[in-house]
Order: structure tokens, then sequence, then C-alpha cells
């Protein structure tokens, strides 16, 4: 089966990280992964994604500090997921402010995350878009912003 898009998943806690790579790989999109931010960008700057799934926290910085990155380095836009295990108003409107679409505080269901990844990266019937946008509207560890838009830069 080919890749029908292109996804990159950073998370420095391998086991969420492999899980949701699996997930993915079984849906059929094409997957990379960084534990690391310096990873990330490496790959960022080296391949080009359809989305991007980061962690808040990571080793070497932060998930909002990979965006900023994204948006001040010239590297390639793309829609974006934000994890977090300390979910915070401040948390929250700062990712928003960064460009992320969805929010979704760990643990995440995964059902819900295949859904939002659908949302953003799919070309889905309007029922199936309501159903999405009800389920993620109503989970209570998910923030959605609303939009489908691929960046904001």
């Amino acid at each position: 089966m080919p890749c029908r898009n292109r996804i990159l998943m950073v998370d420095d806690d391998r086991d969420i990280r492999e899980s949701v790579r699996c997930l993915l790989l079984r849906q059929g999109y094409g997957v990379k992964t960084a534990a690391s931010l310096d990873q990330a960008v490496a790959q960022l700057r080296s391949n080009a994604f359809d989305l991007l799934i980061v962690d808040g926290v990571l080793p070497d910085g932060s998930g909002l500090d990979l965006l900023e990155r994204m948006q001040n380095g010239g590297m390639n836009c793309c829609p974006v997921v934000f994890l977090s295990a300390n979910s915070s108003v401040q948390d929250l409107d700062s990712a928003w402010r960064h460009g992320a679409l969805f929010y979704f505080a760990k643990p995440m269901r995964p059902a819900v995350l295949m859904d939002a990844v659908a949302y953003l990266l799919e070309d889905l019937s309007a029922e199936e878009m309501s159903r999405i946008q009800a389920e993620l509207t109503m989970s209570p560890d998910v923030y959605f912003s609303g939009e489908r838009a691929a960046c904001s830069s």
C-alpha cells in the first residue's frame, strides 16, 4: 500500500513514539520519528512532511521551540498536533499562537488521535467531517482549533 501522507512524530518517550508510529503505519501513512528537538529539526530540514505530531517537552528543548524554529527557520510548514502531559491554559495558548491545530493532553486516546490525523489530512465526506468534529469537540482531553489550515505563516 503506497503512503498517503508523510508524518513526523516527535516524542522523547519511546513507547508513545513507537505506538503512534505503528498506528499511523497501519493507516497507510508514511512516518518518520524523532526523539529530540535536534533530531526533529534535522528531519524537517531534509524531508517534507504533511503533518507534525510533537510532544511539549523534549530532552533538548520543547515542542514550542520546534514550532518557533519552523516559523523562523525557513522549514516547510505543515499542520501541527501538539501533545502535552503538562496541559495548562498557558501551554494551550502558546501552542495555538505557534500554529498548532490540535492540542492533546496525555495520555491521549489512540482512536481520537487518528481521527485528528484523518481530519487534517484526508479528503473526508461532509458526514465524516461532522462526526469527527463532534467527537473531537466532546473529548475532554483534546482541544481543537476548528480549522484545517496547513499553517499560519
